[in-house]
């Protein structure tokens, strides 16, 4: 009977959500904390990438010699998952995104404005950093 909209969503439903929250937050501290934002942000965040991408090659090529298994939930029937590069390219970029609401939620923004300035930005600027990763990497996979 109802079903999920997605251009609803990202069109209609989103961008007075994310608009509220920018023209709320408190910029004086936002930029003022620029650069501990772009560290925790955008370099943490290609530091994620790059750790899960390595991880992941390592454990599927050296440790495991390529004998990964997986189970069927449904079934419990064991067969046997091979990852291409551009699939653990993908993974990795879908879990280096980490999500900050948990956090920002316990934070006083007026007891502790830096802090919270500075968790807030990085949430931002980690989920667009993830959004371009996984973008260029299945963008690169098309070409």
């Amino acid at each position: 009977m109802m079903a999920f909209n997605e251009q609803l969503f990202f069109y209609v439903v989103l961008p007075p959500i994310v608009f509220a929250s920018g023209f709320n937050m408190q910029r004086k501290d936002f930029f003022g904390n620029m650069k501990n934002i772009a560290l925790f942000g955008f370099v943490g965040t290609f530091i994620c990438f790059f750790m899960f991408c390595g991880c992941t090659l390592l454990y599927t090529e050296v440790i495991a010699n390529g004998q990964v298994w997986m189970t069927n939930g449904a079934t419990g029937e064991k067969s046997l998952l091979t990852l291409s590069i551009m699939e653990i390219l993908l993974m990795s970029a879908l879990l280096c995104s980490t999500d900050t609401v948990a956090a920002i939620s316990l934070l006083d923004p007026i007891k502790q404005p830096k802090l919270f300035s500075v968790v807030f930005g990085e949430g931002i600027a980690n989920d667009a950093v993830s959004i371009i990763l996984f973008n260029v990497v299945l963008s690169s996979h098309k070409a």
